[in-house]
């Protein structure tokens, strides 16, 4: 996902807060507290993009301007970075950036989008916490570096947001980059092999930072899941027909993807923000069957690069595994969010029950 949902959030605390004259920038500006270190012992490491931030999965995010306007609202008189809990759940420990990073850009700006992030984002849904709970990790220490919108050029930058917890990488680390490197209209411009490669450099050098990061003594395993499939995103009957609320009128996942239920100008424009999560692969295609096999194309190409260049890395205290099995699973009409893009609480289910009877089950 891109940030196409902090966005718009953000745009409206700052035009609300502007109009008003209200805006706390003190509590705005003010830095995020800095993640506890951890102490001796297993714990999880999680990065990724929005499949491991929980972005969009709390059934209350709502695609309707009053659910966005509400969070806006929110942020503009709660601005603190306080987690939004999910009821009856334990807050994971979440790194937004790593000190190395401050220089990059401005910190007010990071600070301001984390924020954001944490009206949206519900990481105790997540598949990744599912797992580290399944497998006896204290919420407290399943620690997640992932961002909204982050492409796979960012995974170095975020292994080390782990360590600003750890002076090593953990026993566990998850990857799970599924959809923003071909959300891009211009990837599909590229030819297959312009994009296998530019995808192969991309990775490659990402890696190579996975492979000279400190290690805990008993090594670091790692769990690289493949991008979710996309073609199924956008045939599967079950996930087509789920029924979603569009700016108060009730509509399916298909219905949206399709433009064909807005029928108020907000709501028309609600439609648009959602496509525009990942416009290349979401906007309406003239020729249907086309895109869809250059979709299918495009992702086969990343399938293939993962396969050949996780098999050929080899570095000391350093087990990686690509996540196959995720690739399988058949999702069913309620296993989206309510933006018809992200998984649903009940989707990261399925992936985590995936990995722990797959690759958690053959690899304990």
């Amino acid at each position: 996902m891109r940030r196409t949902l902090v966005i718009p959030i953000l745009v409206l605390v700052l035009v609300v807060g502007l109009l008003l004259g209200l805006l706390p920038w003190a509590e705005l500006r003010e830095p995020l507290p800095a993640p506890q270190k951890l102490s001796q012992g297993p714990w999880l490491g999680v990065v990724g993009d929005s499949s491991v931030t929980g972005a969009a999965a709390h059934p209350e995010i709502q695609a309707s301007w009053s659910a966005l306007g509400g969070q806006a609202w929110d942020l503009l008189w709660r601005p603190s970075a306080q987690q939004e809990l999910v009821l009856g759940f334990e807050p994971v420990t979440r790194v937004f950036y790593a000190q190395q990073e401050i220089p990059l850009r401005s910190l007010w700006l990071r600070n301001m989008e984390a924020k954001a992030a944490l009206k949206l984002d519900s990481e105790e849904l997540t598949f990744a916490y599912l797992v580290g709970r399944q497998m006896g990790i204290p919420p407290a220490r399943i620690t997640v570096a992932g961002q909204d919108g982050a492409l796979l050029e960012t995974l170095s930058l975020q292994l080390h947001r782990l360590l600003e917890v750890s002076p090593s990488l953990p026993p566990l680390l998850l990857i799970s980059f599924v959809a923003n490197d071909l959300c891009d209209p211009l990837v599909f411009q590229q030819s297959i092999t312009s994009f296998r490669a530019s995808y192969r450099a991309t990775l490659r050098e990402q890696l190579q930072t996975l492979a000279t990061l400190p290690k805990p003594p008993e090594g670091t395993r790692v769990l690289f899941l493949p991008p979710l499939d996309l073609a199924n995103l956008l045939t599967n009957p079950g996930l087509q027909a789920q029924k979603v609320r569009l700016d108060g009128e009730v509509t399916t996942c298909g219905e949206l993807r399709d433009s064909r239920k807005a029928s108020t100008r907000l709501s028309l424009w609600m439609q648009k923000v959602l496509i525009h999560e990942c416009p290349s692969v979401l906007e309406p295609a003239r020729d249907k069957a086309r895109h869809l096999a250059r979709v299918q194309e495009l992702q086969a190409a990343q399938i293939q690069v993962l396969q050949e260049e996780i098999a050929e890395l080899k570095a000391p205290g350093l087990r990686l595994l690509l996540a196959s099995s995720v690739r399988e699973i058949a999702f069913q009409e309620g296993d989206l969010a309510n933006d018809c893009f992200h998984p649903s609480a009940r989707g990261h289910a399925r992936i985590a029950d995936r990995l722990l009877e797959h690759e958690l089950k053959l690899d304990p």
